[in-house]
């Protein structure tokens, strides 16, 4: 164990590459501590504390990391603010990982945890794990932003969100970097139905969900570019156990914004598409809204064959989803015989996302008639029976009259 007295004076450690601190660090009753590592010469820096962070009765904590080079953060048994603040800030972060992030209190302005990790410029493979998740109960926060120029900053959110009487867990993006991934598995809920806030305002980012969301458990903003968020589940009923209650167009149609795919991935590859029917329509409700148009896409990738088009479509079904992907580490092969509408597709456009592992065989009736870019997202090359549509990505080899 760690206590600080009210009256210590914060680590001043200019020059140190590592320091570990073993047990908790706590204070408590007005007293505050405080780690400063890096004056601007340092190259890189490392903090490492095995216990907990914990401050509470009006007391507070301050760790700041500059390194030049590279920044990192370990918290190994997690951060518990009670009716107190705690302030974190780590430059040209490469790696932060703690085990939970809890906050308790009655005043936004004085209590809460702020985390704000400055990613490394033209890096790619900065890193944030919270691995038993964000809770927040009462009116405070847990604020959590990678801010800066970074490329592809991947943030894992383990065990969910909670937001309880009013608290807030608030996840940012940086608007200035792009590529990044987040993934977030657990519970989110909240007692009010609004308080766990995402906003990835930087451009082209992919959210992976694999866990429960609640009636207004979530809310999701994308930000600009190329966006998609997957749904994951083992089969067509878990995936309505975990989303449907949140991703309802007459209860809660606000949940997300900005994306501009609506990935399912399930783990059971004899897919009923008939029962995500919900799904469908709260996608259709989505796009009559105004905002940017998403597709509904059915990921493939687990099948591991060759595939029809029409083995997943029928008159029932045609208006669920808009595109295929048969992207991942497994080769597919999707065979389209004949119009889309003799697949039981009755859109004159659809689209098939893929990689080089892949490939389409179309009939005789296409014909190939150019590439292009899209305005946001994969390019395309484009082909026509004459009276519909097929835009397949780029890097997915293409046999027409097979």
């Amino acid at each position: 164990s760690f206590p600080v007295s009210p009256s210590l004076s914060p680590f001043l450690l200019p020059s140190s590459r590592s320091l570990p601190i073993h047990g908790d660090v706590s204070s408590d009753v007005g007293s505050w501590f405080g780690i400063a590592m890096g004056d601007g010469n340092l190259k890189e820096g490392s903090v490492n504390i095995d216990g907990r962070l914990v401050t509470s009765n009006d007391s507070s904590a301050r760790i700041s990391i500059s390194g030049r080079r590279s920044g990192e953060l370990n918290i190994g048994e997690g951060v518990f603010t009670h009716d107190s603040k705690t302030n974190i800030e780590v430059r040209n972060c490469t790696s932060f990982t703690t085990k939970s992030l809890l906050a308790q209190g009655d005043d936004y302005r004085l209590t809460g945890n702020q985390v704000i990790l400055h990613g490394q410029q033209s890096t790619e493979g900065n890193l944030m794990v919270i691995e038993d998740g964000m809770s927040a109960v009462g009116k405070t926060e847990n604020y959590v932003a990678w801010w800066g120029l970074s490329t592809a900053d991947t943030t894992n959110i383990v065990g969910g969100m909670t937001s309880i009487d009013g608290g807030r867990n608030y996840i940012e993006l940086s608007s200035y970097s792009e590529h990044n991934t987040l993934y977030l598995s657990g519970d989110y809920t909240s007692s009010e139905n609004r308080w766990n806030e995402i906003y990835a305002y930087g451009s082209n980012n992919t959210v992976y969900m694999d866990g429960y969301v609640g009636l207004g458990g979530l809310s999701i903003d994308a930000g600009g570019a190329y966006d998609m968020l997957t749904l994951s589940a083992t089969n067509t009923d878990e995936l309505a156990d975990n989303y449907q209650e949140w991703l309802n167009p007459t209860g809660n149609s606000a949940s997300i914004y900005g994306f501009e795919s609506l990935r399912v991935d399930l783990a059971d590859t004899q897919v009923d598409m008939q029962s995500m029917q919900w799904l469908g329509d709260y996608v259709e409700a989505y796009n009559a809204s105004g905002r940017d148009f998403m597709d509904l896409e059915l990921n493939t990738d687990k099948f591991g064959r060759t595939l029809s088009l029409d083995d997943f479509f029928s008159s029932q079904t045609d208006d669920i989803f808009t595109a295929l992907n048969l992207g991942g580490e497994i080769a597919n092969t999707l065979e389209v015989a004949g119009t889309l509408g003799d697949n039981g597709i009755e859109a004159f456009t659809f689209k098939v996302h893929g990689d080089s592992n892949d490939a389409v065989q179309l009939s005789n009736e296409w014909m190939y008639i150019g590439d292009g870019d899209s305005a946001a997202g994969p390019e395309y090359s484009y082909y026509t029976t004459g009276f519909d549509l097929l835009m397949v990505e780029a890097e997915i080899n293409v046999i027409v009259g097979a």
